[in-house]
């Protein structure tokens, strides 16, 4: 969640970044859902399904419910202000682009539109109906071979990929490749095996790559929805990471502590941030031009620092709002 936005999305929303830098770092989805399968494979608590739709409910859902009132409310005071005072830098959001469907999209939580301070949120719709269904998946895996089940959920993205451009379906087929991988690492699959994952995910990108024609710049082009490019460098990447990182202890702190407790939240209220560090870069000494290794430091520099402020006001409320509601047993 450190990583997301104040590297990735410095990178992408700031425009710091540049090819092949840019692709190079777009990793950052499979991992969330490589650590949400990993985190599910450790954890002690084995939630039925109305178990698992209400956690969901109440950890996703609440949350990102919570953000978008908070964001009508905040959006249309800065807007009436800005009307008044005739200061339109303070409309940051335009409220005539949204029409009817598009409300119901955010409130359905389903096709998120592309417009500021929501198309981040895209990952939700495929992450709940994943993390809702994971458990027959599991179940599923203790039955057959975990890593036959793999290759079967690697298979049946290909096979969506070939057959449909749906977006959804794709999402929630090739990032479950990744939810599967996350939660076998931690159960049935050896080092050599995660090598060998690895090594045959670097040939196949490298041969399609240089002899077979297959464009990898830009990787944007083919996370939007995923396709079989942008799924082989995630296994990749994933594996690299699970070998080095994997035998890496890191050492508790509170700084560590609290990103993994609000991270999610943090990640919610991110576009505020960069809409703040953005209006920094234009009225202040911070937008005086820089190398780009300094620039991208400043900016990630100040997105954390933003981030961990932002989220000391709004966490709480969040948190107030939500002992509120129950969502079935405690």
């Amino acid at each position: 969640m450190m990583f997301i936005p104040c590297v990735t999305h410095v990178m992408y929303w700031l425009m710091d970044g540049r090819e092949p830098y840019l692709s190079v770092l777009l990793f950052e989805m499979p991992l969330v859902y490589f650590v949400s399968g990993a985190a599910l494979s450790v954890s002690r608590s084995r939630r039925g399904l109305w178990g698992t739709i209400t956690g969901r409910l109440r950890r996703v859902v609440l949350p990102y419910y919570i953000y978008a009132l908070v964001l009508i409310v905040a959006g249309a005071i800065l807007w009436l202000v800005g009307r008044v005072a005739d200061l339109p830098q303070l409309q940051l959001v335009d409220f005539s682009r949204y029409s009817w469907r598009d409300v119901a999209s955010i409130v359905l939580c389903r096709d998120i539109p592309q417009f500021s301070f929501i198309w981040h949120l895209w990952f939700i719709p495929p992450y709940l109906i994943l993390s809702c269904t994971f458990p027959l998946q599991v179940r599923l895996m203790k039955r057959f071979s975990g890593v036959a089940y793999f290759a079967v959920c690697l298979l049946a993205f290909l096979v969506a990929q070939a057959v449909t451009g749906i977006d959804l379906i794709r999402q929630v087929l090739g990032y479950n490749v990744f939810m599967v991988a996350g939660y076998l690492f931690y159960r049935r699959v050896s080092r050599g095996g995660i090598a060998l994952v690895g090594t045959a995910a670097l040939a196949v990108l490298l041969g399609s790559v240089y002899w077979g024609g297959a464009g990898f710049f830009p990787m944007q082009g083919h996370k939007f929805p995923p396709d079989w490019i942008f799924v082989v460098y995630g296994l990749m990447v994933v594996c690299l990471l699970g070998l080095t990182l994997g035998a890496v202890k890191f050492q508790g702190n509170r700084l560590l502590r609290l990103w993994s407790e609000r991270g999610y939240h943090i990640y919610l209220y991110q576009s505020v941030v960069f809409t703040v560090v953005e209006l920094l870069r234009v009225n202040t000494f911070i937008g005086v031009p820089a190398s780009p290794l300094a620039r991208s430091v400043i900016d990630a520099a100040l997105v954390f620092g933003l981030s961990m402020g932002l989220s000391s006001l709004t966490y709480p409320l969040e948190q107030s709002i939500m002992r509120k509601i129950r969502f079935g047993k405690r």
